[in-house]
């Protein structure tokens, strides 16, 4: 956003239409980093300090602090839950394991360096 994103969904084409995720010389040329080295620094400058505030607010001192629980989400128009409820909570190493997490276990089975093609198969 702070580069100028207006969301056109088009990341992908080639085809954004204000530069921000094109090779195309003439898209590109409205891409003026010059003035967006300081909007995209603004926005990170103000985005940590509105996280540091809602931490504050909670009682957590450091993003360390911050867990599943901390972070609630509406899941229809009555219920909410937190993320520890909707996703499963991996401790360091479990996707290394040979008995890998359920909710885990296509997405880790499908990855690939050699290739970046989904893979359809479990």
């Amino acid at each position: 956003m702070a580069l100028g994103c207006i969301q056109a969904l088009r990341c992908n084409s080639n085809h954004c239409p204000v530069g921000v995720t094109t090779q195309n010389p003439q898209l590109v040329a409205g891409l003026v980093p010059e003035d967006k080295n300081k909007k995209v620094a603004n926005f990170h400058f103000e985005l940590l300090n509105s996280l540091s505030e809602i931490m504050g607010s909670m009682g957590i001192s450091s993003p360390d602090h911050l867990h599943p629980w901390h972070i609630m989400r509406r899941t229809n128009p009555t219920e909410i839950k937190h993320y520890g409820e909707i996703f499963e909570f991996l401790n360091d190493g479990d996707l290394m394991k040979e008995n890998l997490p359920e909710t885990y276990r296509r997405a880790v089975n499908s990855a690939s360096a050699d290739q970046f093609e989904h893979e359809t198969r479990q």
